[in-house]
């Protein structure tokens, strides 16, 4: 079975995805300065890694992970991979400035992923439906700078050959110095590239070019500093900032009901509490590690204020095995929760469900939700699951500390009753009691998975799958097995104590080696060695590492989460090497970037083909409703042409609304008509093709032995001729062509083309590489090709000259 992209990513994800994302940065190389100076003051999100230095197995555990023959390998061959995918398509593409521009992008992705990288937002708005952002990129060259510089001549040697706005790139001065100038489609930002020195500049708008120069003669801004102080690591790899309250303010939620209810619902979750955040990541003598802190409100009042508790001792979590796959143990509110999700369903609505469910808790267990039952309970809770092959489910452990001691057990009782007399009711099989080491632990569900145990010990609620279970838990880890007694665990105390932060409020443990121990074989079950991910990327999965490599040294991941003067902070060690949400969104575009580049010339073909075909189309079917095809323009009494083909297709492109503004007994360039000329549909644009507004490239091709003709009487929309009329086939006669924009016309005008194959040659040439021309057929089919002789074109444009063409 072959082994596809989904699985293959899934175990590249679990290898270089770390805890939050890709390792861009990994090992830390020197820091530049310049990274940190550039970022603006006031800015909405940045990110910034640092350079890969050479590895070091000795360093670290992380590096000594990574330095494995066979994991250096493998990432060699990701990168070979990636640069061949980019060059194949590099390769195919025909036209040779979209092709230079292509590969000098390639080096530069290729740079940036390796070397000092800085990427930030500074603003962010929607624009007549079009983004509009401000901010930039600096990446340093450093000895990779005439590598850039050879390849950016490459590309302004092709590009000073063509018509530079034609292609979507022109070369400008800024502030004096050379730039290039992006010109994207759909997109009100304007993208500049420079190089300057060692380092090399890409931003959206001008003013942020300017900008890299102005901050790169004065210190890094307040907040990056202040972060950086706070969230200190020994080798610095990676950083990533958001201002989200800033952020929240640039959207434009009043045009965007489903994004105003969404920050509506994010507003009712968080309000004010959270302020801004930080990660930074980087390596140390005991491996990988991820710092983050939230700064938020003195006095969290949303989401955040259900986990603003003390420590946890750190005793309480004595109880969780270490060969658990995954536990999390968190104080945490339940009233506050249940405040919450009221306050939110008031908001939505839902109040009144909200009263019936606290009515139901009621009638079956005979106390009140809040006032009784959630009173009594603690802020504690821990869970944690071990993997048993023959029973996967039974793993799963959870504890629920009491806080009332003396009243919980009555309602405990109570509960249980209720429970017992709702099953009764609904005709289902009642709790079954077991007493198991003079513990009673009570079950109930039908043995499937909807099997639950639970049990009341000490000051501890007990949930379990089966009544085993929990008396297996009850036993307690061997000595030595307790998370409480990890040097990890020891040294996430240790580190709140020495931050003056006091224990951590959250514990998390991971143990990435045995969850890949297990979910390991069910992969290998869809491999194939030798099938790669797609047609171009020369990667398999028989270039991923065996697991006892990929395991080999790999130590548990332990995160601990603290409350801090200014917010929350987070602290996380691994083996394994991870990054930021930010940095890796920025490592993957910086990576992409270049198949961007790659893309560009066939998506642009790929939208104008889409256009004609619905043209194509739209004709078929208006000959399919009429038994005939639409008369090239209509036509008065006085046989004056009125209105073109263009406009009687536009009920067949669900333009009606537009199509009945038309006075459809008036000529095109009458006052009415000519005000809707500006209304011209997106359909009949050209993006291979730059035309002032209201004119379109795609002419109909029209004459007496052409499909389109003129109409068969005055007044009458329609023309003669039918599909049966064309008799070399409608895959071998040409219905639409596309000319240049010097033979453009306006899009209801009655103006077609009319002329011989010669004259077809000549108005096709420079709208792309090669004069390639674009043919629409009569069965809809479209085709982009190289220019054919004149009598082939003659050929093409005739409904029955019996001469049948075989298009390339």
């Amino acid at each position: 079975m072959g082994m596809g992209m989904s699985e293959i990513g899934i175990i590249l994800l679990m290898i270089f995805g770390g805890s939050l994302g890709l390792p861009v940065g990994m090992p830390p190389g020197p820091e530049d300065p310049m990274m940190f100076k550039v970022a603006p003051e006031n800015c909405v999100c940045y990110a910034t890694w640092t350079g890969m230095a050479k590895l070091d197995p000795k360093a670290n555990p992380t590096e000594a992970w990574m330095g494995q023959p066979e994991m250096v390998a493998m990432s060699d061959k990701l990168r070979a991979a990636w640069r061949g995918s980019i060059e194949t398509k590099a390769k195919a593409i025909r036209d040779p400035a979209t092709a230079a521009f292509t590969r000098f992008m390639l080096e530069l992705a290729d740079v940036a992923i390796s070397s000092p990288t800085a990427i930030w937002v500074t603003d962010f708005a929607i624009k007549d439906d079009a983004p509009v952002i401000d901010g930039a990129a600096l990446i340093s060259l450093g000895d990779e700078t005439d590598r850039i510089e050879a390849a950016l001549e490459n590309f302004s040697v092709e590009l000073a050959k063509i018509d530079s706005k034609k292609f979507g790139i022109e070369a400008v001065e800024v502030e004096g110095q050379p730039a290039y100038r992006l010109i994207l489609p759909e997109n009100a930002s304007e993208v500049y590239l420079a190089l300057r020195g060692k380092y090399f500049a890409i931003s959206f708008g001008k003013q942020s070019l300017i900008d890299i120069a102005k901050n790169s003669q004065t210190d890094a801004p307040k907040w990056l500093t202040d972060f950086r102080s706070e969230l200190a690591v020994e080798r610095f790899a990676s950083m990533s900032y958001v201002n989200t309250k800033l952020a929240i303010e640039m959207f434009p939620v009043e045009e965007e009901p489903d994004l105003k209810w969404f920050l509506d619902m994010t507003n009712k979750l968080y309000g004010d509490d959270l302020q801004s955040m930080a990660w930074v990541s980087g390596v140390d003598s005991l491996g990988f590690l991820n710092r983050v802190s939230l700064r938020t409100a003195e006095k969290p009042s949303g989401i955040l204020s259900v986990i603003d508790r003390g420590p946890i001792p750190r005793e309480w979590i004595s109880d969780i095995p270490t060969d658990s796959i995954v536990a999390v143990a968190t104080r945490l509110s339940g009233n506050e929760i249940l405040r919450m999700v009221k306050e939110i369903a008031s908001d939505a609505g839902s109040e009144e469900e909200m009263k019936e469910v606290f009515a139901q808790f009621q009638a079956v267990t005979g106390m009140s939700l809040e006032d009784e039952f959630l009173e009594t309970l603690g802020d504690f809770i821990y869970l944690y699951y071990k993997y048993d092959a023959e029973k996967p489910f039974n793993g799963i452990m959870a504890s629920i500390r009491i806080e009332d001691e003396m009243s919980f057990p009555a309602i405990y009782e109570q509960l249980n009753k209720g429970i017992e007399k709702l099953l009764e009711d609904q005709g289902m099989p009642g709790l079954k009691k077991q007493t198991i080491a003079d513990q009673e632990i009570i079950s109930g569900g039908d043995g499937a998975m909807g099997m639950v145990s639970w049990a009341l010990v000490e000051n501890q609620w007990l949930f379990g799958y089966e009544a085993p279970d929990i008396a297996r838990h009850l036993r307690g880890p061997a000595e030595g097995k307790r998370l409480s007694e990890q040097t990890t665990v020891e040294m996430l105390y240790k580190f709140g104590e020495e931050q003056k932060f006091g224990g951590p409020i959250a514990v998390a443990h991971l143990n990435l080696k045995s969850l890949m121990e297990i979910v390991w074989p069910f992969i290998g079950m869809f491999q194939d060695n030798d099938q790669r991910i797609e047609k171009d990327f020369d990667f398999t999965w028989g270039d991923v590492p065996k697991l006892d490599v990929l395991t080999k040294g790999m130590q548990p991941s332990m995160t601990a989460v603290y409350r801090t003067p200014t917010g929350f902070q987070m602290l996380m060690r691994q083996t394994y090497p991870g990054s930021s949400p930010i940095v890796t969104i920025a490592g993957i575009g910086t990576l992409a970037a270049p198949y961007g580049a790659a893309e560009y010339e066939s998506a642009q073909v790929i939208k104008s083909m889409n256009n004609a075909k619905q043209l194509a189309l739209a004709a078929l079917n208006y000959e399919s409703a009429f038994a005939k095809f639409p008369a090239a323009y209509s036509q008065d009494a006085d046989g004056k042409r009125l209105l073109s083909w263009r406009v009687h297709l536009l009920p067949f492109m669900e333009e009606n609304e537009l199509y009945e503004q038309f006075h459809l007994d008036e000529p095109w360039d009458s006052e009415h008509n000519k005000a809707l000329i500006e209304k011209m549909p997106d359909v009949f644009k050209n993006s291979n093709v730059e035309t002032p507004a209201g004119k379109t490239t795609f002419l109909a091709v029209m004459g007496e032995d052409r499909v389109f003709t003129g109409p068969a009487k005055a007044g009458d929309a329609s023309s003669k001729r039918r599909l049966a009329d064309i008799h070399d086939g409608t895959s071998n006669t040409a219905l639409i062509v596309e000319v240049s924009a010097e033979h453009a016309v306006t899009w209801t005008q009655p103006e077609d083309f009319s002329g011989d194959g010669k004259s077809l040659l000549e108005k096709t040439k420079g709208i792309r590489a090669g004069d390639e021309m674009m043919l629409i057929m009569t069965d809809g089919s479209v085709h982009v090709i190289p220019p054919q002789d004149a009598e082939m074109m003659e050929n093409l444009l005739k409904i029955n000259d019996g001469n049948l063409v075989d298009i390339p």
